[in-house]
């Protein structure tokens, strides 16, 4: 079980997210072999079981009324990403130029 250092800690959650879609780059995560998946059932932790962990923190983080907009910019950008300028722009609601995409 890897100890972080609050450097070492702040980069893999990076990756992480930065990896969220992708399994197999998430599989090589630290995270995965930390005390913060290693509890999570039979079968260990998987990229999926990461993957839930970083979405249900990130909910509960930014729960808050004040919260939601950071909450949806981390929904857009990392867990529910849109592969094409003009989906993203569609999804807030603003047409691509308005956006500035």
């Amino acid at each position: 079980m890897p100890i972080f250092t609050r450097s070492d800690f702040e980069s893999a959650v990076e990756d992480a997210l930065r990896h969220y879609t992708q399994a197999d780059l998430l599989a090589g995560n630290p995270l995965l072999y930390s005390q913060l998946l290693t509890r999570s059932g039979p079968g260990g932790p998987t990229p999926q079981s990461l993957r839930t962990l970083l979405a249900e923190t990130a909910k509960t983080l930014f729960s808050g009324e004040r919260d939601q907009r950071l909450y949806r910019v981390l929904d857009l950008t990392y867990f529910n990403p849109t592969p094409k300028q003009q989906a993203a722009a569609d999804r807030r609601g603003l047409s691509a130029l308005t956006a500035g995409i």
